[in-house]
């Protein structure tokens, strides 16, 4: 063994001889290990010695000059208490190594005549190679044949050469990569495959043994686990569809009475957010009833624009209309079913209404139903005391603001006293409320597609993964 390092520092000494006349002596070094560098025998008759350095960084600096028989002189650089000169054999001793010490080192001789001799090494510092760890991925099994990944990883090593070998010849190209992809059939015998990584100062090495049995338990394994994670990525998708949509249903259904729904129909309401009420002018108009559907209301407030216009307390009988001027004597409440109804309408009584409801089974909740009114202009305004309908009225005044209902005016249970001849309150008429279902409806739509599509991606991203 030291025959063997003797010759190999006999070959590098003359490598350098011949490359100094060249040019410079290529030598690497680990990091925080120990520089040498041994310079060839100085020229007869020589006077001076000096070391100098041109870092990688683009700066020089002066290590050490010698003159025969007087002191060395080291110069105040990043190698003062780092370098050693020996003067017998003019070499040059830097320990510890940092990376920043890289770069081309100069000795340079002058002779009595002034003549200078140079000779000069290009140092490379290399991080020396950490732990191997070689890694085993299988991606599937299929038509007997394995297919797998092998992934060398080094810690804290910088640029590496890596190399490739396995016994048995498997399908796959031995690149000079930090991977290998192999092809192992079901037959084949046991493979060892053995990574090695290393740079100009170290190296390491690890193999592992490939068998079909575990080749198929880890594919078995992948496939298990991917079609798991879809599986539930799909019933995750699902349910939170369904949940989207029934929470809509029961959002909007909360958001309006059973009496904004058209006659005859059933089921949920999504269009109950804004009920679209019509009238002519000069004819009366009954918003829809609020009772018996919340028995348990203790207080109404109405308001238009913004501005509260009515209040009922029904438990205490008491009933407050005419807070603003411009309804003053034409708003009535129900005493019963709690619909208000203006009489006779005017233009100005387009806007939207809200009824902010009150009740004891949930006192901490407000209920707020919202309505838009439209009057068109139409027949005169009736005289005093007539219905609706042509006929006498039959209704007796109680409570200041209170009305029972008039003989004509069946508007009070939700279709809208005094409405254009034709159109009713449900839905066909409401182009508001169509308009709301079909914005809803294209939201659960592009919400589905996206899902579709997000499902579809997971499958196609998979399917070569798992089986």
């Amino acid at each position: 063994m030291e025959r063997v390092i003797l010759l190999l520092f006999i070959s590098l000494f003359f490598l350098c001889q011949a490359q100094g006349r060249l040019g410079c002596c290529e030598q690497a070094v680990s990091a925080n290990g120990v520089l040498n560098l041994q310079p060839e025998k100085p020229p007869q008759g020589w006077t001076k010695f000096t070391w100098r350095v041109r870092r990688d960084a683009g700066y020089h600096q002066r290590i050490l000059t010698a003159e025969e028989n007087k002191t060395v002189l080291f110069f105040n650089s990043t190698f003062l208490g780092r370098a050693v000169f020996q003067q017998e054999t003019f070499s040059l001793q830097i320990s510890p190594v940092s990376m920043a010490d890289s770069g081309v080192y100069v000795a340079e001789f002058e002779d009595t005549s002034g003549s200078l001799h140079t000779w000069c090494f290009r140092v490379s510092v290399w991080e020396p190679v950490h732990s191997l760890h070689l890694e085993t991925r299988v991606l599937d099994w299929e038509q007997g044949w394995c297919n797998l990944s092998l992934v060398c990883t080094v810690s804290g090593a910088g640029n590496v050469s890596y190399s490739w070998s396995c016994s048995g010849d498997p399908q796959g190209v031995l690149e000079h990569q930090p991977w290998l992809h192999l092809q192992v059939h079901g037959d084949s015998l046991p493979i060892i495959c053995r990574c090695n990584v290393s740079n100009p100062v170290s190296w390491s090495a690890d193999s592992t043994n490939i068998t079909v049995a575990s080749c198929q338990a880890l594919a078995s394994g992948v496939s298990l686990s991917y079609c798991r994670v879809k599986g539930l990525l799909c019933l995750l998708l699902l349910g939170s569809l369904v949940a989207a949509v029934a929470i809509t249903h029961v959002l909007v259904w909360q958001r309006g009475p059973p009496s904004h729904r058209a006659p005859g129909s059933s089921g949920l309401c999504l269009c109950c957010d804004l009920k679209l009420l019509k009238g002519l002018k000069g004819q009366s108009l009954s918003f829809p009833a609020l009772h018996p559907f919340f028995v348990d209301i203790t207080r109404v407030s109405w308001r238009s624009q913004g501005t509260h216009i009515t209040e009922a307390k029904p438990k205490q009988k008491r009933f407050t209309v005419d807070y603003v001027p411009r309804f003053c004597g034409r708003q009535f409440i129900h005493p019963i079913n709690l619909s208000l109804k203006i009489r006779p309408l005017k233009l100005g009584d387009n806007g939207k209404y809200e009824v902010v409801m009150d009740t004891l089974s949930d006192p901490t909740k407000l209920k707020t139903f919202s309505y838009s009114l439209r009057v068109h202009g139409g027949l005169p305004m009736m005289p005093a005391g007539t219905s609706d309908t042509g006929g006498q009225s039959r209704s007796t005044v109680g409570p200041q603001g209170v009305t029972e209902p008039d003989a004509g005016d069946t508007g009070t249970q939700g279709t809208g006293g005094g409405q254009p001849r034709g159109s009713s309150g449900g839905p066909e008429a409401c182009r508001v409320q169509d308009y709301c279902c079909v914005v809803k409806g294209y939201l659960m739509a592009t919400v589905f597609g996206l899902l579709l599509m997000l499902v579809a991606t997971v499958d196609i991203v998979t399917r070569d993964k798992g089986t």
